[in-house]
């Protein structure tokens, strides 16, 4: 009876041991937090359509995308000057200055009291218009010739080999030339897309005819007496 007893108590004792163990080696369950947010953050939306959503960079790395040139492209549309109105504020500003040299050349050689008058009106007119060119073409970033073309300096040295009756022929001549090709040159800037260029060939034409209705009649009778 004890005997039994005994091994009965040892085996109780193995068992017991055993479930020791194995109870040593199962991890206690933390408690979890339900304030601390995921480890794994959320990946960012695959749609860059979608509302909320950052547009994914489609550039290799390192690469800045372009910014939207829409108002500087509508800055320099203000301020540009296009090719016809370039050439024509240049050409204008040439001729121009070749008339006023022209004009104070015959106040001092021209034998006619008319072509004299006529010569200082052109010296005021021309002077006053190149003024305002000068100002415009300012305002457009235009760089305009300061001297006559060469066409304008070649009519210039020739008048100045000329004296008396001779000289008022070839300069109401000249005049006559060189105001219709003005009026022509004003005529199609005055159609001009850039509203400051129209409105100063519009606002000269008249005094340009003017100018070529004068030399016309000086021209006439000087022809006569060819």
């Amino acid at each position: 009876m004890f005997k039994h007893t005994t091994i009965v108590s040892g085996i109780v004792f193995t068992l017991t041991l055993g479930v020791a163990a194995h109870q040593s080696q199962v991890p206690t369950p933390q408690p979890s937090n339900p304030q601390t947010p995921p480890s794994t953050p959320r990946n960012p939306p695959s749609n860059p359509s979608a509302p909320g959503s950052t547009p994914m960079n489609p550039g290799p790395p390192g690469t800045a995308q372009p910014k939207s040139s829409t108002p500087a492209m509508a800055a320099d549309k203000s301020s540009s000057t296009s090719a016809s109105a370039t050439a024509f504020l240049k050409k204008a500003a040439q001729d121009g200055t070749a008339e006023v040299e022209l004009a104070q050349l015959a106040q001092n050689k021209a034998q006619s009291a008319d072509v004299k008058s006529y010569a200082q009106m052109l010296a005021s007119d021309h002077s006053k218009a190149n003024d305002e060119l000068m100002s415009l073409a300012k305002s457009k970033n235009v760089t305009v010739p300061s001297t006559p073309a060469p066409d304008a300096a070649a009519t210039k040295a020739r008048l100045e080999k000329l004296d008396g009756a001779a000289f008022d022929r070839a300069y109401a001549t000249a005049m006559v030339s060189d105001h219709r090709k003005a009026i022509s040159a004003f005529t199609t800037a005055s159609k001009n897309a850039d509203p400051d260029v129209k409105a100063f060939a519009e606002k000269t034409l008249p005094t340009l005819k003017k100018h070529l209705e004068d030399a016309e009649k000086l021209a006439k009778p000087a022809a006569a007496k060819k």
